[in-house]
């Protein structure tokens, strides 16, 4: 499986995983153009990286989170640093309970 493959997969996946409805409503929430979107998902078109860094800031997910496979990730301990697509480190845990 090529990669353009894999990374539309994994964007399909988390924008079902965090319940958005459709990916137009994903795209709009988040200020993404519908259409190129779903061409992305549809691998007709190759993602730009300033879009992937949009798309895995609004997932709140690692560009490498888009890249890699489930299984990798699950390996990641709880509470580890989590990467931003900025390349500065926080903490996934204290992101998510406010601290």
């Amino acid at each position: 499986m090529d990669a353009v493959r894999i990374v539309a997969e994994r964007i399909a996946g988390f924008i079902a995983q965090r319940g958005y409805p459709s990916v137009e409503r994903f795209a709009y929430e988040n200020g993404l153009d519908k259409s190129s979107l779903s061409k992305i998902l549809k691998s007709r078109r190759r993602p730009r990286f300033d879009t992937l860094i949009r798309i895995a800031e609004a997932l709140d997910v690692t560009l490498n989170d888009l890249y890699l496979p489930e299984s990798i990730l699950l390996v990641r301990e709880k509470g580890a640093p989590k990467y931003s697509p900025a390349g500065r480190a926080k903490k996934a845990q204290g992101k998510r309970s406010g601290h």
